[in-house]
């Protein structure tokens, strides 16, 4: 558990300091000539020829050199305070940590991010005349995940968009890179979505959004040239629920986004290590796990639980990357344990470690807290489960059991990596609330009265394969 939180933790931290990563100490921006075809040179090295993407380091005056009749020139480009990956990240995430994080980000020049330039008027060079920029006929296209409310409404829409473009590279071939990039349409970070663009070294990108009219849905989509300002209209397509598709009760049927997630749509298998432990008389004890030599038993020594839950279901465009959700939760686990460590009990002759076989389902709803960030989803949830337990020990050569049901809250804090809009891979750290009753019960039918435990807490840390089941699927007409 330890580990896991400070992974966290220097993650949090990290993403308070804006000179941390390589993101963050050099600035993509667009430079451009009129007219164009001007050689650019960064720190003496040619880089390419007006316009074009250029990475350069930041600075309060990033400088570069555009070639012209008149020889070589230098420039200073526009720059601005970076009030938000600065300063504000930097306090809000540890004031105490805050004041290092400036110093850094000012010895270092990344606390300023470039602004926007006009294009520079001059005259091209005779090298640069007899060498003009080579351009794509056509040009080279990559689509943009469309906003939605729904991952598979926005692949969907994307693949109807691909159909409706002559030239363009395929969907599926881009994907990953946008969403690695947490590419978000219609963001302020000009930086991050150049950056991902000069990656992909590409000439137009295809942004779209679905949205609701009186007949039905809809993608508008537009055409962004990468190295310049121009913005046309793209095809319009009609999206549609395909009938034929999958379909998880109430989703589709009216309910809106923030609603859904009520619904479970995720079924996972937990590789996890649980930490039981109990307090008697002042001191406390743990259960250690118990596996048996059968085949199964030794598959439960690795999958710990089969866990249904709700995961968040869309490409992030509209309002917050923040989620604030109703979740439910499902849990079926089985454990055996053994007591480590006990005193032994006057008067009574029990094995050096006593074992319990604990079964336990239970489920509920709940308040999750998250922050989505492209493939990244860090939340927090804090959810009554109403849990039905029962426990299975051997005493005088009997099998014993007890049972008992109880309202507990489950805690958890947790990562989710999202390979796509089915897989993912999460780690967490969960309290699922311990039935103390119900080993007091145990404990005194195999003990004694005064062998009663006061408390029993349970901490689960690991990770768990998730598959999210498809909700709808969606047929397209292009117009």
């Amino acid at each position: 558990m330890p580990s896991f939180v400070l992974v966290l933790i220097i993650a949090v931290l990290a993403s308070g300091c804006a000179s941390l990563t390589r993101d963050g100490s050099l600035a993509t921006t667009l430079i451009r000539s009129n007219p164009p075809g001007a050689a650019i040179f960064v720190d003496g090295e040619k880089v390419g020829q007006t316009p074009e993407l250029v990475e350069i380091a930041r600075g309060r005056n990033p400088r570069f050199e555009l070639d012209s009749s008149a020889g070589r020139e230098e420039y200073i480009l526009p720059t601005r305070y970076r009030w938000g990956a600065s300063f504000a990240s930097g306090f809000i995430f540890a004031i105490v940590y805050a004041p290092i994080a400036w110093a850094i980000d000012f010895l270092t020049g990344t606390a300023w991010d470039i602004r926007e330039s006009d294009p520079i008027a001059l005259k091209l060079s005779k090298y640069d005349l007899e060498h003009p920029k080579a351009v794509r006929n056509p040009p080279d296209a990559v689509i943009a995940p469309p906003r939605s409310a729904s991952m598979t409404m926005s692949d969907d829409g994307g693949h109807a968009l691909e159909k409706a473009i002559p030239k363009v590279r395929p969907y599926d071939q881009t994907l990953a890179a946008f969403l690695d990039h947490d590419y978000e349409y219609g963001s302020k970070d000009l930086n991050a979505r150049r950056r991902l663009l000069k990656s992909l070294n590409t000439d137009l990108v295809y942004e779209s959004y679905i949205e609701g009219d009186e007949t039905g849905l809809v993608l508008i989509s537009e055409i962004h040239e990468v190295r310049g300002v121009g913005i046309t209209p793209g095809p319009t397509v009609r999206i549609s629920r395909d009938k034929q598709g999958p379909r998880v009760f109430g989703v589709g049927f009216g309910l809106q986004p923030w609603w859904s997630r009520i619904l479970p749509n995720t079924v996972g298998v937990d590789f996890a290590e649980e930490k039981l432990n109990f307090d008697l008389g002042g001191k406390n004890y743990e259960m250690q796990p118990v596996y048996g030599d059968e085949w199964w038993a030794l598959g439960l020594r690795y999958a710990s639980a089969l866990n249904i839950s709700s995961s968040p279901d869309r490409r992030r465009a509209f309002g917050s990357r923040w989620e604030f959700s109703a979740v439910p939760t499902f849990r079926f686990s089985r454990r055996t344990v053994k007591v480590v460590g006990m005193p032994p009990i006057s008067g009574q002759f029990i094995e050096a470690q006593p074992e319990f076989t604990r079964w336990s389902i239970g489920g509920g709803y709940g308040l999750e807290i998250g922050y989505l960030v492209g493939r990244h989803f860090l939340y927090f949830d804090l959810i009554p489960v109403f849990q039905w337990s029962r426990i299975y020990w051997r005493q005088n050569g009997q099998d014993r059991d007890a049972s008992r049901t109880a309202v507990n809250v489950r805690t958890e804090l947790g990562y989710n990596y999202i390979f796509n809009s089915n897989w993912m891979l999460q780690g967490f750290i969960r309290s699922p609330g311990e039935n103390t009753e119900l080993w007091q019960d145990a404990f005194k039918s195999k003990f004694n009265d005064a062998t009663v435990p006061t408390t029993v807490s349970n901490i689960i840390t690991g990770v768990s394969v998730g598959y999210r089941f498809d909700t709808d699927r969606y047929q397209a007409e292009t117009h």
